[in-house]
Order: structure tokens, then sequence, then C-alpha cells
């Protein structure tokens, strides 16, 4: 038996409506074939074109299969001090939400849990024949952004498990995972309060589960379509929009393109004008900008090496002991850099020239947006550091056709704070999310 999982969307916001497709595919298993937990990323499930046997006997029979949506924060115990629900055991207890391979210093706390919805019960499945169903559950209005940090990660994902068995009644696990990506463009707006706010015990998870019909075709299910008119996926009501708007306002920092100039002095004397189009971006957009080198400077710009970073940084009152940290620039003692990522390094040459353009593309689809709670903060930052030399030394270098020019040992820096935010999405033509499939 196959069991295949698709989401509708690549990532969701806090309030969205998170919809799947659960595919169960009745397939002949010959013995000494590898089965039970071979998962596998494809990008869609095709239609599964053959006749089935109806006087056939079942190659499978699927007793349950459950599905629930959760979302948990692992905290490292090594590096934080940090608990969202008191004690231990309620750490240890929450582990068996998470992939079992997180290490065993991590403190497994419940963001949220619904309760199992059933989706299937005592189904047979004979050989090439294929089951399909919906299954949809609501996001909570207020939560951080899927992260995988150093010192702390949160974790979404929809789980699928039951208990399937043979021709020969031999019961078997069934168990498959779907991440689910978030974005909360709140905790880049305001402070989210994860201690006064988690776990959430009493919140409606508004759990649907929709049969598909089989069509007239031998084709019997089909995949999920990309376009999906919004009436099928969630119905538009106050508290939804309202998380829309947050999520909007975030995206309408990132277009408004706030120019930004940053000068360079060398001994006191201008040399060379950093500007920017907007220190807020967009995820799967770039920050663009321009080197204007001053003439008849006493001083060259001969180079720019420049650094696309990302921070990891926490609250300094939950750092253990010994953990090497450092502090963060223009928060005093609150906020202490754990973890520095270079996500790229870059190089721009200014020699001979009035001007140069650069660009910096955060286009990879995995990168994480800004997020800002009580416990961990995000950070982006382009380090910019500039190589000089003296007009003299350059003149006299082409003079004497010197190969090598001297370059100044005092190299300045400029730091510039990012704003990252999440990608857009179209609300009436959502791209598909990840199908998962895993042999039982």
């Amino acid at each position: 038996m196959l069991l295949s999982a698709s989401l509708h969307r690549r990532w969701y916001a806090p309030g969205d409506v998170v919809r799947s497709e659960v595919c169960l595919y009745g397939l002949s298993n010959p013995p000494g074939s590898a089965s039970n937990g071979v998962s596998v990323h494809i990008g869609r499930v095709d239609n599964y074109f053959a006749d089935v046997d109806v006087d056939a006997l079942p190659v499978a029979r699927v007793k349950s299969l459950m599905a629930q949506i959760v979302g948990v924060c692992a905290v490292d115990s090594r590096r934080l001090q940090y608990a969202l629900a008191g004690e231990r055991a309620a750490a240890e207890r929450c582990r068996t939400l998470v992939d079992d391979k997180l290490s065993k210093y991590y403190n497994v706390y419940r963001l949220f849990c619904s309760d199992a919805v059933c989706l299937a019960s005592n189904l047979p499945l004979r050989e090439r024949e294929s089951r399909a169903l919906v299954v949809t559950f609501t996001l909570p209005d207020y939560l951080p952004p899927s992260f995988r940090g150093q010192c702390i990660r949160f974790y979404y994902a929809l789980h699928l498990s039951g208990v399937r068995c043979g021709p020969r009644e031999l019961s078997a696990p069934v168990k498959l995972c779907i991440p689910i990506k978030v974005y909360s463009a709140q905790a880049i707006l305001t402070p989210l309060l994860l201690s006064a706010s988690f776990p959430l015990d009493r919140f409606d998870f508004r759990p649907k589960v929709v049969i598909r019909q089989s069509a007239p075709s031998p084709a019997l299910t089909g995949p999920l379509q990309n376009a999906l008119a919004p009436a099928e996926v969630e119905d538009f009501d106050a508290r939804i929009l309202s998380n829309r708007a947050l999520h909007a306002r975030a995206s309408q920092l990132a277009r408004q393109r706030t120019p930004l100039e940053f000068p360079l002095c060398l001994e006191g004397e201008l040399a060379l004008t950093v500007a920017l189009t907007s220190t807020t971006v967009m995820i799967g957009d770039s920050l663009n900008g321009i080197f204007v080198v001053k003439g008849n400077s006493t001083f060259q710009p001969v180079k720019v090496l420049g650094s696309l970073e990302f921070l990891e940084c926490c609250s300094a009152k939950h750092v253990k002991s010994g953990v090497s940290c450092h502090s963060l620039p223009g928060w005093g003692k609150e906020l202490v850099v754990a973890e520095t990522t270079v996500v790229e390094e870059f190089d721009w040459v200014l020699l001979d020239r009035a001007s140069a353009r650069f660009s910096v593309s955060l286009t990879n689809p995995n990168i994480y947006s800004s997020m800002h709670t009580d416990v961990v903060t995000s950070c982006w930052q382009l380090r910019l550091r500039f190589l000089w030399c003296r007009s003299s030394v350059l003149r006299q270098c082409r003079a004497t056709h010197c190969e090598e020019l001297k370059i100044e040992e005092e190299e300045p820096e400029l730091v510039v704070p990012l704003i990252v935010v999440p990608p857009f999405q179209c609300e009436q033509l959502p791209c598909k999310g990840v199908t998962l499939q895993v042999l039982c």
C-alpha cells in the first residue's frame, strides 16, 4: 500500500486553513520487497491509470488512519534555560510529536496539538485501487514562524498515523509526517510573548474531512489542482481577514522602497556614498543599491567586500553561563548573538569607476524571515568592508607601471540591518505545496 499526502500551499500564515489531499493506493507487495517507512519527496502525484478487478481480494486493509496537526517548540538545554510548560515531564511527553532524530539534549514543548481526526476505518484496498480524501485544519491566530536554529526550533506538521494489515492479517503501522511551513508577519511587526501564550489547550481547529468521489474513468483519483477557488479552501470571516491584513502590512513595508544613504568618510573626508533602495526586502526579491564614488578625493575606494548574514539572537537572561555569545549592537545587554551564519559573500570593484550598482539576492525560498519573540530573535544584516588607497599612491603606481597597489591597512566597515518579510502568495492562485509518500 502507498500512502500519499499533498499540501495545497507552499506556506501558511497564522489563522490560515491548512488543506491536504490524502491518497491511498493498493499496490501488490511481492515477497521480500522493501516496505514500511520508506518516504520520498516528489513534486506531484499523477493519476493512477489502471482498471480495478472488483471481484479481486483486497491486497491491504486500512484498519485505521488518523490525522492531527501539531506545533512544537524545541529548546537546546545545553544553551538555553527556557520552558513553555513548567516541568520536564511535559517536555518528554511532547517528544513523540517530532522527528525521532532530534538530539536528546532538546527539550520539546507543545505549542498546540489538535485531537486526532479519523480519515479511514476498516477500508479495503484492491490491487491498483486508490482512494482519496481531503482534510482541513485551521491554524491558531498567534504563532511564531517555522524556524530551525541552533538554540531553538519551531516545528509544525500534519501527522498521519494508523494501522494496516495485509492479506494474511499481519498488522503494520502507518505513519507519515508532512512539515508545514509557517511565516508570521506578527513576529515582524510586534514581539511574540511565547511563555504567556502557549501551550494552546482549547483552540478550535475546525477539522473537516471530505471523501473525494472516484472519477468516471480509469483514473480513480486526481492530484490537487494548482488553481483552487478560495471558496473551496476557507471561509472569509473577520478573523482570517485580520490575519491577512498583518501579512499585507508586512508586504507593504517591502514594496514602499524608502531609499537610504550611508556616507563613508576617510580621515574626515567624504570618499563614498552607499545608497540602498530599501532595507526591507521580501523573500523572493533582491536588495538593490549603488556605490557612488566622490571625484577628486584624496582617497580612492578600490574594492568592497560584502556578506549577507543571518543572526540567531537570544534573550540574555535565558542563555546559560559558559555559552559563547556577543552583544547585538543597538540592544545593549538585552539581546546576545548566539549564532551568525554567512549566507552569501560578494565583492565589487570600484577602481576607476564613478559608480557601481549592486544587487543582493534573497530568492532562496528556504530562508527565514525576520522574527522577534521573548526568547529568540532572528536578524538579517548586510556587512560591507571597504578596501582603499590614497590617490597619490594610485597615481604613482600608474606612472611606474607597478603591478601591485598598496592598500591601506585600515578597512572601514558598514553594517546595514535588514528586515526580511514573508514572500508574496496569491490568494486566488496558491502554489501547491510538497507531496510526500510512504510505502507501507
